[in-house]
Formats: structure tokens, C-alpha cells, sequence
């Protein structure tokens, strides 16, 4: 079995962060079915699709591959 990319497990965290799942997120960006899936096992995303998940998810393409950690606002 696979090892889970960072970009997965940042990608899952904030998915579910936001009250979603996978097949709702893969709907609303007009994905083809289980295409987030596909990332599980250590693909890396298009940049196109990176930045269409970044800006979704609002976090920076940076923080989703692993090159930054996600600052947190201030109350």
C-alpha cells in the first residue's frame, strides 16, 4: 500500500475542514468522479487544477504541496 502525499492529506484536512466531501468538492469544481481520489497514492495535481483546488479550498497552492504551513488569522 501507498504512502499519502502531502498534498493529499492537506487536501483531505481542508476538505473536511470546510463540511465537504470529496464527491461534493469533485461536483462543484466540475470534476469527473473520484478524480480528488486519484491523488491518494502520491500523484501530484496539474498546476491548473492546483490552483482551482487553492482557490476553492482558500489556501495557497504553496501550503497544499507541502512548501508552506497554513498561517492562522488572528482573532
Amino acid at each position: 500500500m501507498s504512502e499519502q502525499g502531502i498534498f493529499y492529506k492537506r487536501l483531505k484536512k481542508e476538505i473536511q475542514l470546510k463540511g465537504k466531501i470529496f464527491n461534493q468538492v469533485e461536483r462543484e469544481l466540475g470534476y469527473s468522479r473520484n478524480a480528488l481520489n486519484n491523488y491518494k497514492h502520491g500523484n501530484d495535481p496539474s498546476g491548473i487544477r492546483l490552483v482551482e483546488l487553492s482557490e476553492y479550498l482558500m489556501v495557497s497552492p504553496a501550503y497544499l504541496v507541502g512548501k508552506r504551513v497554513l498561517l492562522q488569522s488572528s482573532p
